[in-house]
């Protein structure tokens, strides 16, 4: 329910330089996590690549469920040190 964003330039130039140096870490640091978890979806993706054709789809919840499920494999895959590449037709 809640987004959490880096501060503008706006914000940055408004606030005191304590501020400002607090604000900057720790928009590197959201910036740091951000990668981190784009680089797991893209890890996601490579395990099931049935997951990249989940577009728009009428029932919200189904699809909730799906990718709940794909996850919960995911993680065990990871958990047995078993990588999409080390698959023959891969």
């Amino acid at each position: 329910p809640y987004t959490v964003w880096p501060f503008s330039e706006p914000e940055l130039a408004k606030a005191s330089e304590r501020n400002k140096a607090q604000m900057k870490k720790f928009n590197f640091t959201l910036s740091s996590e951000h990668i981190q978890v784009e680089h797991a979806f893209g890890c996601f993706k490579l395990h099931f690549q049935s997951a990249q054709m989940m577009g728009s789809h009428k029932d919200v919840q189904n699809v909730w469920c799906a990718i709940d499920a794909l996850f919960i494999m995911h993680n065990m895959c990871l958990w047995h040190d078993d990588h999409p590449k080390q698959l023959e037709d891969y």
